[in-house]
């Protein structure tokens, strides 16, 4: 039986734990969810660890390409789209 179920059964119940088939039953159910929600909490740890050092990479490159920390990389202008704005639009068209 999961360790924090137990615990807290033996709280709440003391020795009397020879419970009828539905109480065991009742139990089994709430074990499963406490291991279910054991694992998520190991996935989302195991998530943040992956981001967090992906993060700490992150300024290491760009140092490497020259890039200010925190700062997006410019651009040069043959790479930028034109504007859309009507105002942008040249006179005569």
């Amino acid at each position: 039986m999961h360790k924090r179920l137990r615990r807290q059964l033996d709280e709440a119940l003391g020795q009397e734990l020879e419970a009828s088939p539905h109480l065991r039953k009742l139990f089994r159910k709430i074990e499963k969810e406490y291991r279910r929600a054991d694992g998520d909490r190991a996935s989302l740890q195991r998530a943040l660890a992956l981001l967090s050092d992906l993060l700490k990479r992150r300024p290491e490159a760009e140092r490497r390409r020259g890039i200010s920390p925190g700062r997006a990389p410019s651009r040069d202008s043959s790479s930028r789209r034109p504007s859309r704005h009507c105002s942008a639009t040249p006179i005569g068209r």
